[in-house]
């Protein structure tokens, strides 16, 4: 029997923010959209969700009282040089935070975007979506942080196509984020998470 290819489904632009805007996510789930192409989003495991919520915690207490401001996963976030729309785990402007359109939600001047890896997005968390992200000229670090091991790969742009590679990996190690505003401890982060 021969094997049937079924071609993706490619949608414009303002096709997929229709469709996402309308409200019926509940029916069919949450995508991100990379050149035409939607890209469904899973569910997050509870070492997942632990991470998620002692990030934002950190970095809500320590952003507090500065011109940063803190989204969760909500949020999308726009790179334009790719015509990608992608919904980071936690993402963070500074100053007022900017949107593509007067509809507010998908911002195009973040800072600092963090991904929790898990087995089905780190490859699309590496490749699609960092470069999308670094073709974002606000963006200055990017956070990939392992779910299932302690590990976060810290990256810092030097130049506008050159990022800096730091690996973290101890419980002692401290992240320096967002011009020293943000100074995060691997063990804080990893605090109640059941990993490696």
């Amino acid at each position: 029997m021969e094997a049937i290819t079924v071609e993706p489904k490619v949608l414009s632009p303002e096709a997929y923010l229709e469709a996402e805007r309308s409200g019926s996510r509940e029916d069919y789930g949450k995508f991100e959209y990379h050149n035409g192409e939607l890209i469904e989003m899973g569910g997050a495991t509870k070492e997942h969700n632990r991470v998620s919520s002692n990030l934002s915690g950190l970095l809500w207490q320590s952003l507090i009282n500065t011109s940063y401001e803190v989204f969760h996963s909500d949020m999308r976030t726009y790179s334009p040089s790719t015509n990608s729309y992608f919904y980071p785990d936690l993402v963070v402007s500074q100053g007022e935070a900017q949107f593509k359109d007067d509809e507010f939600d998908n911002l195009v001047n973040p800072a600092l975007v963090i991904e929790i890896l898990s087995k089905s997005t780190s490859a699309k968390d590496r490749g699609v979506k960092f470069a999308g992200y670094r073709s974002i000229d606000t963006l200055q670090e990017y956070l990939l942080v392992a779910s299932q091991q302690k590990q976060i790969e810290y990256y810092q742009r030097q130049q506008q196509n050159e990022w800096k590679l730091i690996i973290f990996q101890q419980d002692a190690d401290e992240l320096s984020l967002l011009d020293d505003q943000v100074k995060l401890k691997l063990g804080d982060i990893y605090r109640n998470v059941l990993v490696r």
